[in-house]
């Protein structure tokens, strides 16, 4: 009796015209033109982002993702850090340099059809820098890059559920995009990720920056940024009221105050 396939299932070298084949970097070992994320649709799990607030946290030079790939210093992992409840929030917002993969010398948007699509320029590095590089190098396999994100939900479209990004943490390496084309597929041509974020309220953000700075970590979110995400002039930190007053500094009954600095200041 002849035997009966049931199903077969094979990568697809060819995809929307694109083409699954190797990377090779520059001379200077950086992996040109990689896409990173889109904004503008929504993604594979029925997530839009609003396309200002997603902006907003990739170009902020006062805020730490483009500071640091400002001043070389943005990391990403090998995959996301498993986030479960909002208890994993601390986890979520710092990069672990045990599980680093990459760094970025440069991260740019190229808008399209009412889209922008959002390429890195990346370097394999630290511990499983070899893993991404032989995945780059890998002509049969795709390599695939996703968002770490805080965001709060904001409504629902259709079947999407809308969110507002409040801090992007980084881009880590993963082993399928919630965005299709997040991966190296998809490479900028011109140039020769299931998107991970939690929903926070204020005192969840207040809670995950003590548990981080209580063990040196520094926060993500400047004062003003928080106050502006959460759409709202006076935060609880504590014990202390703080509110927003002329010029943006933010005050209490005592006078000026810092989110950090209460936050930090165990007296």
């Amino acid at each position: 009796m002849e035997k009966q396939v049931c199903f077969s299932i094979s990568t697809e070298l060819e995809m929307e015209g694109r083409q699954l084949q190797a990377v090779k970097p520059d001379k200077n070992g950086v992996y040109k033109g990689i896409p990173l994320t889109v904004i503008g649709v929504a993604s594979r799990n029925k997530v839009d982002y609003t396309r200002e607030s997603v902006l907003a946290c990739i170009t902020n030079l006062q805020g730490r993702f483009a500071a640091n790939v400002q001043s070389g210093d943005m990391e990403g992992e090998w995959g996301h850090p498993l986030i479960k409840t909002k208890d994993d929030l601390p986890r979520l917002l710092y990069i672990d340099r045990t599980r680093v993969s990459h760094y970025f010398t440069k991260v740019y948007g190229v808008e399209t059809d009412n889209t922008i699509m959002v390429y890195g320029d990346i370097v394999p590095y630290g511990p499983y820098g070899q893993y991404l590089k032989e995945s780059f190098e890998d002509g049969r396999r795709n390599t695939s890059f996703s968002l770490r994100s805080a965001a709060r939900v904001i409504g629902q479209s259709g079947p999407n559920t809308r969110k507002e990004m409040l801090a992007l943490v980084t881009f880590d390496a993963v082993d399928g995009p919630g965005f299709l084309k997040a991966s190296k597929r998809f490479r900028d041509q011109d140039a020769s990720n299931e998107s991970i974020d939690i929903t926070v309220g204020k005192q969840d953000y207040a809670s995950a920056m003590e548990a981080l700075q209580s063990v040196g970590h520094e926060s993500i979110i400047q004062d003003q940024q928080v106050l502006d995400a959460f759409g709202c002039d006076s935060v609880r930190v504590k014990n202390i009221i703080m509110t927003r007053a002329p010029g943006n500094q933010l005050v209490s009954e005592k006078g000026n105050v810092s989110i950090f600095g209460a936050l930090f200041d165990h007296k």
